[in-house]
């Protein structure tokens, strides 16, 4: 990833708070994490992750042309240009926020929340994209490791940096957002995600809010007022200036109301005068314009060219993506899933209940909630009237006991297990639809469905 700028080894040792071995004057234009894509006079950072270890691969980097290394102090080879700090991805945001305060005349919005991130942002983008030079995260790189390489993806004509702000501990919307810096700060929403590690929804909306922390004077919050403890947040975090958004209260700045939702599309009014069709439906996309709108306000876009821009935006990977090939036609939402989320899904898709096979996996990181949580949603699968599910994880068992007497409700033990009762099934035609924490990786079903 090459930067704009140059530095020498020296230079980025001070920015690290690292000690230096070798050539302090060398040269430096880039950087990588992976040396199998480093380029010549790029520095590489070794990190180390669940499977592999970076440092394993300095001298490879090396022999390709790199600088110089970030190393830990546990490296023990001879490597000459070497920068040893404490940690390479504590390391890694330092740089990033070294090279983001650069950038004097740059735009930054920081977006978190317990769903939406992803979908907002990329929202943003289109709304703005017409009107300004926009970089933004990738996917959902919103991690120590994700920020920091969009924070490197910044050019001097780069205009505007959207990048997601993620968190599954408590302190890391602190850190992150100390790195991003941005001028406008969106929470989403508040809701029940990684309760292992935050306990209650109120520690994650502790959590969450501290995206506000870092505003500077003239910043601007956009809150959408529908979440919990959205007066407790304006309280805790007196911002010069706060802007709205919301489904239920019409004097927020945005307010939508919805006509009509379902998995393929929302029918929406905005502010009693503006009707928009989004896609996909359900509240992500709603929340995201109205979001995307309040920052189109902000950074004088008009209207008109945000609302072409929203029109443009046709959903995210992997998030109520419609496949369809031989008789299936599935809904692939298999990218994450809380409680909120799973009740956004399920509530888009009632209008088809009759008809639809439900394939729900796991969600993960809720603790000791775990079990009440999968057990509300089996509740919600009974309420609204669904009359085919498949359930696969340890926890999704709960779900299929509280679902109850339906025309099909199984829970299985594996992908192969779901895949091989789907094709046993005789419909000419087949809808599923699909939704799981990231970790199940229930798109394989639909992987195996076409091999097949």
């Amino acid at each position: 990833m090459k930067w704009h700028m140059r530095f020498n080894l020296l230079d980025i040792a001070k920015i690290v708070h690292g000690s230096f071995i070798g050539d302090s004057g060398r040269i430096v234009t880039g950087l990588s994490i992976d040396s199998r894509k480093i380029e010549k006079d790029e520095i590489f950072v070794a990190i180390k992750g669940e499977r592999f270890n970076g440092e394993d691969f300095v001298e490879q980097a090396m022999e390709k042309g790199a600088s110089g290394a970030i190393v830990s102090k546990e490296f023990n080879r001879k490597v000459k240009n070497i920068i040893i700090v404490k940690d390479t991805v504590e390391a890694l945001g330092r740089l990033a926020k070294y090279y983001r305060s650069i950038f004097r005349n740059l735009k930054v919005i920081g977006i978190t929340g317990s769903t939406g991130k992803t979908t907002t942002k990329e929202m943003i983008y289109y709304a703005l994209r017409n009107s300004y030079k926009v970089v933004r995260n990738e996917k959902s790189y919103n991690n120590f490791i994700g920020v920091p390489l969009t924070i490197f993806s910044i050019a001097p004509q780069t205009e505007i940096l959207i990048s997601e702000i993620g968190t599954n501990h408590p302190d890391e919307i602190d850190k992150l957002t100390d790195i991003v810096r941005p001028h406008i700060a969106i929470v989403t929403s508040i809701g029940p995600s990684h309760l292992e590690f935050f306990g209650t929804v109120r520690n994650v909306a502790i959590e969450k809010s501290d995206i506000l922390k870092y505003l500077p004077p003239d910043g601007v919050a956009i809150l959408n007022r529908d979440m919990p403890y959205f007066n407790e947040i304006i309280e805790a975090y007196p911002v010069n200036y706060i802007m709205t958004v919301s489904t239920k209260n019409k004097k927020s700045d945005f307010y939508a109301e919805i006509n009509y939702m379902d998995f393929e599309r929302n029918e929406i009014t905005i502010n009693g005068k503006y009707q928009l069709i989004l896609h996909p439906g359900g509240m992500g996309t709603v929340y995201g314009a109205l979001f995307s709108l309040a920052v189109a306000k902000i950074l004088n876009v008009p209207i008109e060219v945000a609302l072409r821009g929203l029109n443009e935006f046709h959903g995210v990977n992997m998030r109520k993506e419609v496949v369809e090939f031989d008789r299936y036609r599935i809904l692939n939402d298999a990218y994450n899933a809380n409680p909120d989320s799973m009740r956004d899904f399920l509530i888009t898709l009632r209008p088809y209940r009759e008809d639809v096979l439900l394939v729900l996996g796991d969600m993960f990181e809720l603790g000791e909630y775990a079990e009440f949580y999968h057990r509300e949603v089996g509740r919600l699968v009974k309420e609204l009237g669904f009359r085919k599910l498949i359930t696969i994880g340890e926890m999704s068992h709960y779900t299929s006991l509280e679902a109850g007497d339906l025309d099909i409700n199984l829970h299985l033990e594996s992908v192969d297990d779901v895949v091989n009762t789907i094709e046993d099934m005789p419909e000419d035609k087949l809808f599923i639809a699909i939704k799981a924490s990231r970790a199940m990786q229930l798109e394989k079903i639909i992987e195996k469905l076409r091999r097949q």
